[in-house]
């Protein structure tokens, strides 16, 4: 029996939850809110060998009234149960997926400082500084809203090649999703795509702001486009995130001079509800698919990305964030308050940020906090009628 090592346990308030970062988030675990026991029970998890090992240390360390010990071994293996159908706990550790060096290509450094500077585009996006040396038709028309003369060193310095890339470095995977591969090294996070016509990998330097996107020779542009486009917001992700800025999936509006995200699993229908609002009120869109938010000046804020799935909804502009509902479709339009507890957990499970290690994922607990407490949570559960927008309309204007 052994700890799935892509869980952590996170203090919230006086609460504690297993949360999924890294592999498990590729895997689409869920986490779950445990009690002080079952804190308890996970510390001692990896100490033993079985369970019935683990049920009779976890007796003999604890203060339990000889009326209960009776209780205690049926109750912790249900519990221990439930930690293995969540893939919490594990019958044997995952193996540690090293990749074996290929040598056929040339070194990260050859290839980024000889690669083809057809253009350089400066571009700002959320206060982070991108310096893309591409062909103009990789970049130009997706980043151009963004365009701007920053005269200071770039966050970010991306370039693209078509060679093939050596790391003389063992590599990791931290993560195996059906589109990519991710790996590292001591040096790099290394992507390799698995769908993709025509970008192939990607090599983010960990130390510095380099970024070296690899070309398929005779890439097709219009292809190569959409795809270097969504390569780019991997390592813009990654340097928000030391900003304390996350990526929360969600569609959103301004009404009355501040944001409002509406968030949900696919089809359930937030870009439906934020149509409602601009048809129905005076409620123009921000984004159709992606909000970055954060704390600007003391309060929270959603900074405009060129982001937006495929609904073509961006702005540039940074707006003071009023709140994020949830939405869920049932048969009648209501609305459930959150705690702040609830409300940082569920805004938590709605983040896309690169959450590839246990440090990532406390440090975005750590920054939305400010941010969940100075704004409005809630869960709307409703219908796809216009009533919905006018119960939520009413509820967040008195």
């Amino acid at each position: 029996m052994f700890k799935n090592p892509y869980f952590t346990m996170i203090n919230i308030s006086e609460s504690r939850y297993l949360l999924p970062f890294g592999q498990s988030i590729s895997d689409h675990k869920r986490g779950i809110k445990i009690s002080r026991t079952g804190a308890d029970i996970w510390n001692l998890a990896d100490k033993y060998a079985c369970e019935d090992d683990l049920i009779s240390g976890y007796i003999a360390e604890s203060d339990i009234p000889d009326s209960s010990v009776s209780e205690v071994p049926s109750d912790i293996k249900a519990f221990l149960d439930q930690l293995k159908n969540l893939g919490m706990l594990l019958d044997e550790l995952p193996s540690h997926r090293e990749l074996s060096t290929d040598t056929r290509g040339v070194s990260f450094d050859e290839a980024y400082n000889n690669a083809d500077i057809d253009a350089v585009t400066k571009v700002t996006i959320a206060g982070i500084n991108l310096e893309l040396t591409t062909a103009p038709a990789l970049t130009e028309a997706k980043f151009s809203a963004f365009e701007s003369d920053f005269t200071i060193a770039p966050d970010l310095q991306i370039r693209t090649t078509e060679k093939d890339i050596t790391v003389s470095e063992k590599e990791t995977i931290i993560a195996d999703a059906s589109e990519m591969t991710i790996s590292e090294s001591e040096s790099f996070y290394i992507i390799r795509y698995k769908k993709n016509t025509c970008v192939k990998e990607m090599y983010i330097r960990k130390s510095g702001p380099e970024v070296l996107i690899c070309l398929i020779t005779g890439y097709g542009a219009a292809s190569a486009s959409d795809e270097v486009f969504h390569a780019i917001r991997i390592p813009f992700l990654l340097t928000a995130e030391k900003k304390g800025m996350y990526a929360i999936h969600s569609a959103s509006i301004l009404y009355k001079e501040k944001a409002w995200l509406f968030s949900a699993p696919a089809g359930t229908g937030k870009s439906t509800h934020a149509r409602l609002w601009t048809q129905y009120s005076d409620a123009v869109n921000i984004n159709g698919d992606l909000n970055l938010i954060g704390i600007k000046a003391g309060a929270p804020y959603v900074f405009g990305i060129p982001w937006c799935g495929t609904s073509e909804i961006f702005t540039k502009e940074d707006y003071p964030l009023g709140g994020v509902v949830f939405l869920k479709q049932a048969a009648e339009n209501r609305i459930e308050e959150f705690t702040y507890e609830k409300a940082l957990i569920t805004l938590s499970r709605r983040t896309i940020s690169p959450l590839w290690n246990s440090e990532s994922l406390k440090k975005m607990m750590l920054d939305l906090e400010p941010v969940s407490a100075k704004i409005t949570s809630l869960r709307l559960y409703c219908t796809k009628d216009p009533e919905a927008r006018k119960v939520l309309q009413e509820y967040i204007t008195y």
